[in-house]
């Protein structure tokens, strides 16, 4: 606030016989700026970009193949997103993969594990474990690229 002020005397000095209250409204407009950025920073979210990539691609999932109103939850982890160059990429390998598990999901979610059959379903947890994987990996490559969170390992696990 400080260097605003200081910043627009300097301005009015340096002009000569303009008109001084529309450089006021110029400077009154971008301290409002400054401030609504500011309140945006704040709201962007605390968490590792791996994360938030991961939850962004899952909630555009949600909202693509569901009736529930994601829009405000989409526009802050994409105003996040937003900061880290080559992000997309990877955002869009999470929304295939992400989209796959739910599709090998969908049916078992429905309770219709009956009419699937035990083996069906025993080859779709499969699918979904070996799915996982590949989403695990594209998550640890954003770790290893922007060198934010933790890399997931996982130990004597069905998806390692």
């Amino acid at each position: 606030m400080k260097h605003l002020r200081k910043f627009h005397n300097k301005m009015i000095e340096l002009i000569d016989g303009g008109d001084h209250l529309d450089l006021c409204d110029i400077f009154w407009d971008l301290k409002t700026e400054i401030r609504l950025k500011e309140k945006e920073w704040k709201k962007m979210i605390k968490m590792p970009i791996n994360e938030i990539a991961d939850r962004y691609s899952i909630c555009l999932l949600k909202s693509e193949r569901t009736d529930e109103n994601m829009n405000e939850e989409l526009n802050l982890y994409k105003y996040t997103l937003e900061n880290y160059d080559g992000i997309d990429k990877y955002v869009q390998e999470l929304v295939e993969i992400n989209g796959s598990i739910w599709d090998l999901e969908s049916d078992i979610r429905k309770g219709r594990e009956n009419e699937l059959g035990l083996e069906e379903v025993g080859r779709r947890a499969i699918l979904i474990r070996d799915t996982n994987k590949k989403r695990i990996t594209i998550k640890n490559k954003i770790v290893d690229k922007y060198g934010e969170g933790f890399r997931d390992i996982k130990i004597n696990h069905g998806s390692d």
